[in-house]
């Protein structure tokens, strides 16, 4: 089972739950349901566990007594039956009662629970967090939930981390490990994309400018991209050439970008070559851009088109008129494509157009990187 389908399981299970965990678990994902309070207070019975959920409520009552409640979580016989949710329900309750002595409640629990209690405490409590992530560097353990915190919080590499198929500790910790691990891969993912397309648009400004010096040998031009890209992501080249190829030309080029450590698909570059608005011929590689060639559903891949044709922005404007009327699958529900050339001021010889489409409910751009790449210097008369 994937991260993603045992995330899902987890939540589902967990997510209407009345126990005291899953009380803790809807007090960190702020999703307790406040039309419920009444009921979720009258699922808990004994004096303890209905203080604890007062405290993940944020409620105040007459009826909670604070001397009774630290005394009794003071007796040896109660503290050997009792949960890290009760702790936790119990010092909220306190802290928002500005009773400080919450503090040595957590304190006893947080030194001597395992890492996996010291990261629930931690993400209620940020004043442990520091101490937290001390202790997790100094956890020589191997197994999974640690593997998971140390690349989630020391960014540990561990490049093989599978989730294991005979893995069983379903609880709410180990949910909340996992969307912390989740949380942290998309915002890390985003971060990629928005590098890869910066490093997309350097490369091609930087091959739209010296074309030239490559003696508009368009093999150079895509070994530059493929070079220039390869800096900071992994980048493998899908062109299959020969007779038991896909009918590749040269000056084509079908790339996939992965993140450099992790491998995570990031993205699809179609770069070719076209002098005229051929259309079986720029179908074939836009289709690439779409489900039939890209299962993974990408959400933002690249059309790099180098021009060669006297009349630059006349071929532009049929471009963008064939790429706006072209029939994209089906699954798209809706498309939006707009010349976005004035967003980017700096590149005099490359016009960019961005198509956005919906594909269940999620949004997938593809950015077209139109290239002026002349063979002839224009004639100065015209």
């Amino acid at each position: 089972m994937n991260l993603a389908s045992k995330i899902s399981e987890l939540q589902a299970r967990y997510s209407n739950h009345f126990d005291l965990g899953g009380l803790c678990f809807q007090y960190i994902s702020q999703i307790i349901d406040n039309s419920q309070i009444e009921s979720i207070i009258d699922s808990f019975e004994g004096f303890l566990e209905k203080s604890a959920a007062y405290g993940f409520l944020s409620i105040n009552s007459p009826e909670i007594k604070f001397d009774e409640i630290y005394s009794q979580l003071s007796n040896p016989i109660i503290k050997k039956s009792i949960s890290v949710f009760h702790i936790i329900g119990i010092s909220l309750l306190f802290k928002n009662e500005n009773d400080f002595r919450y503090q040595s409640l957590i304190n006893e629990w947080f030194e001597h629970k395992s890492i996996r209690v010291k990261f629930l405490i931690s993400k209620i409590f940020s004043e442990y967090e520091s101490q937290f992530i001390q202790d997790l560097s100094g956890n020589n353990k191997e197994n999974f939930e640690t593997k998971l915190l140390k690349k989630r919080f020391l960014k540990d590499s561990y490049n093989d981390l599978q989730y294991p198929a005979n893995f069983d500790l379903d609880d709410i910790i180990h949910l909340l490990l996992l969307l912390e691990f989740k949380n942290n891969q998309v915002l890390q993912y985003e971060k990629d994309k928005k590098e890869l397309l910066e490093a997309v648009l350097f490369s091609t400004r930087e091959i739209q400018s010296k074309h030239r010096l490559f003696n508009n040998n368009e093999d150079q031009y895509n070994s530059v991209l493929h070079s220039m890209l390869s800096m900071n992501f992994t980048v493998e080249n899908q062109s299959q050439r020969g007779v038991s190829g896909t009918g590749n030309t040269f000056g084509e080029l079908d790339l996939k970008v992965f993140t450099k450590e992790e491998k995570y698909p990031l993205s699809i570059i179609e770069a070719f070559v076209i002098s005229s608005i051929k259309t079986e011929y720029i179908s074939k590689h836009l289709n690439k851009l779409t489900l039939n060639y890209d299962p993974n559903g990408l959400s933002r891949n690249y059309a790099v088109v180098y021009v060669n044709n006297s009349n630059f922005n006349d071929i532009w404007q049929r471009y963008l008129t064939f790429i706006q009327e072209f029939d994209y699958s089906s699954e798209f529900q809706e498309k939006l494509i707009i010349d976005s050339t004035a967003n980017f001021p700096i590149f005099t010889n490359i016009k960019i157009a961005i198509g956005t489409f919906l594909y269940n409910q999620m949004p997938i751009e593809v950015y077209h990187l139109f290239l002026n790449m002349r063979k002839t210097p224009p004639n100065k008369s015209i």
